[in-house]
């Protein structure tokens, strides 16, 4: 995990990892870090 993506709920976290599967990003953990940070 991240550095963004330890901030947020666990659950919360799953969801980002659904978001970056459709987002159009990269499916890497850099990528779901981006999401994470916008999320916070």
């Amino acid at each position: 995990m991240g550095e963004f993506l330890d901030k947020i709920p666990e659950n919360i976290q799953d969801h980002i990892r659904e978001i970056t599967k459709t987002s159009g990003l990269p499916p890497d953990e850099e990528s779901v870090e981006k999401i994470a940070k916008g999320w916070l």
